[in-house]
């Protein structure tokens, strides 16, 4: 195995905006995807962007697009999640570090589950598992993430976001966080299982909350239609939000007190719409005027 040389990883590079030393580059600079899993520089002044649907090499303002299918060393796979370059000069992509580690985990544990063992489990070399994810923590935060935002949470948040309707828009946002966790948390207990820390399923947790900054476009819709509750301002709106949707309150209620997926859904999509958006005040129900407490009287016989 030659060693294989890649730049610093880029993590979902988001906002047709791909960085290269200090530059952003894109859409004006052709590049036809908005977003990206990995990035590796061309030794030539151009670059490499691995995506979940293609591999786009670019170079002075063209793009060559090849889809996965036509990879060979990327068959069957659902995503390029790393780009590395073997001693040869050929190009590494694939998925292999990833599902290796996770076969690993399931057979030898987490202590069985070393750098080393990763590469010759993947057919890669140490450096490069060190060049691209740079530790074993690196490498399990990916599998975090891949669970949870993978080609299914896309589709849900495109339906999302192809919402009209700001309200629609906002209940959809149940759906996508009851398929964050459900995903997550079979990755998560496969980590347990495997011995994995306490402290660092807990740093795996925190470093992968992405949620805050994407749910932004939900709110700032709402906000916008003036469908954002009376009194309520926008930085505590989106902070409602993210606590809402929460994994704490998945785990609470679903993994600790047994509520199935399906109830959760609902009473999270509910809880969303009451908590975010400016109802209209119902007065009355089946024609019957609703007394205030105080005017409430109860005659004794």
């Amino acid at each position: 195995m030659g060693a294989h040389v890649a730049s610093p990883r880029l993590s979902r590079i988001t906002l047709s905006c791909h960085r290269s030393r200090s530059r952003c580059f894109g859409k004006a600079d052709g590049i036809p995807i908005q977003e990206g899993n990995s990035i590796l520089l061309d030794g030539t002044g151009g670059f490499w962007i691995g995506s979940d649907t293609s591999l786009v090499h670019w170079k002075a303002g063209v793009s060559e697009v090849y889809e996965l299918q036509a990879l060979r060393s990327n068959s069957g796979q659902g995503g390029i999640e790393a780009l590395a370059r073997n001693s040869d000069g050929s190009l590494w992509v694939g998925k292999r570090i990833v599902e290796a580690t996770q076969r690993l985990l399931r057979r030898e544990g987490y202590a069985g589950t070393t750098i080393e063992a990763i590469a010759q489990e993947a057919q890669v070399s140490a450096p490069s598992v060190y060049a691209i994810f740079k530790s074993k923590t690196g490498i399990l935060k990916e599998l975090v993430d891949q669970a949870g935002f993978g080609p299914d949470y896309e589709s849900a948040v495109q339906r999302a976001l192809n919402a009209p309707d700001p309200v629609v828009r906002l209940r959809l946002a149940a759906p996508i966080a009851r398929g964050i966790h459900e995903s997550q948390s079979a990755i998560l207990d496969l980590l347990r299982g495997a011995g994995v820390v306490a402290p660092e399923l807990a740093r795996l947790e925190r470093q992968k909350e992405q949620r805050y900054k994407r749910e932004e476009g939900t709110i700032a819709l709402l906000r916008s239609s003036g469908k954002l509750r009376a009194g309520l301002d926008y930085t505590t709106a989106r902070d409602i939000f993210w606590a809402l949707t929460g994994r704490d309150l998945y785990r609470m209620l679903v993994r600790e007190r047994g509520w199935s997926a399906d109830k959760y859904e609902d009473w999270l999509a509910d809880t969303l719409v009451r908590s975010l958006v400016d109802l209209p005040r119902r007065d009355h129900t089946d024609g019957l005027t609703l007394l205030n407490q105080r005017e409430l009287r109860i005659d004794p016989f």
